[in-house]
This record gives structure tokens, C-alpha cells and sequence, in this order.
């Protein structure tokens, strides 16, 4: 910008040493040429600091055009980009090409502890290791086998007269019919074997 304007008026200043003058008077061609080289080397670019909305020349905390306040030195500047390259864009479009501004990234949900997030739990079993949801016969964690199943309950009975391992309604050795199965009342009492209730004497269902 300082040599265009010096070129200017160098220009200016050659145009005025040609034209003739008043003879006895002062070569005023000449002292325009010397004024007009001084003014140009003395002038300094404007201070202060651009604003985005492209006002320049800012030399308080705020933009004398817009109001936005001074960008702080080494700051990254504030707002999105744009693809086009125009960054600190503060609207919902871009300054520089027009382009709408990104739709903002949702975050990923995080589960707080205790908060039910509507995930069922992974299928298989647990290990004592902490690791779950294993579903071969070793842990994919530690490597210990899986627990075995539990034995299902045995049906076998005993008879009153001393056969053990009767497996069938009536006793092997004598017999005798097996033992009717324990059974719960209403009124609470658990593991009644026989027809009565032994708490309140309610008849077996």
C-alpha cells in the first residue's frame, strides 16, 4: 500500500516539475516532490485490530462496528468453520460463502451407575472374576471353566422299613405307598407332610 501511494504521488509531483513556471519564483514542483516523499515514508497503516464482521482499525476492547469484543491474542478464534475455510463463523450461516453451520454432534449416552438404560443384560453366565456374559465353557477373561449345573432335585425316598433309593409310588422291599410330598398352607406354614396343617390344622389342598 505505501508504494502505490508513493508511486501516486511521485507521479503527481514529476507532472507539476514539468509544467513551466513563473520565472524569478520558487520551483514549487520541486518542493511539492520533497513534501510528498516525506509525508509517504512518515505514514504509518492504521493501528488497532480487524474485526471479524471485517471492520478494521479497532482500537478499544470492542468492535466500533459490531460490538463483538477483542479477540484475545493466541486465542483460537470462536464459533464454527466452514469447509470454504472461513473460521469463527457465529451464525447459523457461513460469513464467507453462505453455507448453513453443521448440525451440532449429539454426545454418546453414558449410563450412571444405578440407572437403567433399557439394555438387557448380556445372555451366558458370570464368572468370579467379574467378567459376564460368557457363553462357552470357559471364561473369555481368566480362562476358568464354567460352574457346573446344578443336580436337579432328587425324587428318590426312603421307606419306614429301611429300603433306601425307592423311586417309584410304593416301596421296592414292602410295598408300602411313598411318603406324600411336604406341602405349604394358607396360613403360612410351610413343609406340612401330613393330611392336616400342623399350625392351624387346615385340611391339605
Amino acid at each position: 500500500m505505501g508504494k502505490q501511494i508513493l508511486g501516486t504521488v511521485l507521479k503527481g509531483a514529476v507532472t507539476n516539475l514539468t509544467k513551466p513556471g513563473v520565472p524569478g519564483a520558487p520551483n514549487t514542483g520541486a518542493s511539492a516532490l520533497v513534501g510528498a516523499i516525506t509525508s509517504a515514508i512518515n505514514k504509518k497503516p492504521a493501528a488497532g485490530w480487524t474485526c471479524t464482521c471485517g471492520r478494521a482499525g479497532n482500537t478499544g476492547q470492542f468492535c466500533g462496528g459490531c460490538g463483538k469484543p477483542q479477540p484475545v491474542a493466541g486465542a483460537p478464534a470462536a464459533g464454527w468453520n466452514c469447509s470454504c475455510g472461513r473460521a469463527g463463523n457465529t451464525g447459523q450461516f457461513c460469513a464467507g460463502c453462505g453455507q448453513p453451520a453443521p448440525a451440532p454432534v449429539a454426545p454418546t449416552p453414558v449410563a450412571a451407575a444405578g440407572v437403567t438404560t433399557g439394555i438387557a443384560p448380556a445372555a451366558g453366565w458370570n464368572c468370579s472374576c467379574g467378567r459376564a456374559g460368557n457363553t462357552g465353557k470357559f471364561c473369555a477373561e481368566c480362562g476358568k471353566p464354567a460352574p457346573a449345573p446344578a443336580p436337579a432335585a432328587s425324587t428318590n425316598w426312603n421307606c419306614s422299613c429301611g429300603y433306601v433309593g425307592n423311586t417309584g409310588k410304593f416301596c421296592a422291599e414292602c410295598g408300602k405307598p411313598a411318603p406324600a410330598a411336604d406341602w405349604n398352607c394358607s396360613c403360612g406354614r410351610a413343609g406340612n407332610t401330613g393330611k392336616f396343617c400342623a399350625e392351624c390344622g387346615n385340611p391339605r389342598p
